[in-house]
């Protein structure tokens, strides 16, 4: 910023620290190391640490991870990114997502461990679920009612989905991936009647009652 580096600054706290801001053209001009948690919106990501706007998260300061809290409902595609402020993006809280009617695609990063109870239930224009290369388990009702949704790529971390968690997900016609899959809980695809297929590795130990029950077009 030659053109206004002689412009008068602020100094202010942003997410990674603080910053000399131009107080004519709003960019940040100097960098110091000081810890913040005020963060530089553009077209709705920080330009400081990458976050987007439309996202609600804790940091857990012990543990140096962080967890998706909240959504603003603002966007149809969300990506939840690898990282924010520094600290790895490892688990999506109960409900963050919960009946959101405008969600339609979600990405999820891949230091995701954890996509907690009903994160995103009730989601009913959710078509599309981009799943982290480290998911390892999928809680209790995590897209239940999820009724747009069509397919599901499991990625081979994946050790564990929960009780109804694909309950009721009217349209979803496959579920491949999963070559590590230990076990499918009880009521897990309860009344996924459009289900033709499901693809497990040879580790899946345990299938629970009623896991697939009500799956009429299942066929393999």
């Amino acid at each position: 910023h030659d053109y206004c580096s002689t412009s008068p600054v602020e100094l202010r706290s942003v997410c990674t620290g603080s910053y000399t801001w131009c107080a004519i053209c709003g960019k940040p001009l100097h960098y110091f190391s000081e810890g913040g948690t005020v963060h530089w919106f553009e077209e709705g990501i920080c330009l400081v640490c990458g976050v987007p706007e439309y996202l609600e998260y804790a940091i857990h300061p012990t543990a140096c991870t962080v967890t998706i809290t909240g959504f603003d409902g603002s966007v149809a595609e969300v990506v939840i990114p690898d990282t924010i402020e520094g600290f790895p993006v490892t688990y999506i809280d109960f409900q963050a997502f919960a009946y959101d009617e405008g969600l339609e695609k979600v990405t999820i990063g891949n230091n995701v461990t954890t996509i907690d109870s009903g994160a995103f239930r009730g989601c009913t224009n959710l078509k599309e679920v981009v799943l982290g290369n480290q998911v390892e388990s999928i809680r209790g009702s995590a897209f239940q009612d999820c009724v747009a949704l069509t397919t599901i790529c499991l990625p081979d971390s994946v050790k564990s989905i929960q009780s109804a968690a694909f309950r009721d997900c009217d349209v979803l016609v496959s579920v491949t991936g999963g070559k590590f899959l230990e076990s499918i809980s009880a009521s897990a695809f309860y009344d996924c009647d459009s289900l033709l297929g499901f693809v497990g590795g040879e580790n899946l130990k345990e299938i629970g009652k009623y896991a697939f029950y009500d799956c009429d077009s299942l066929l393999s």
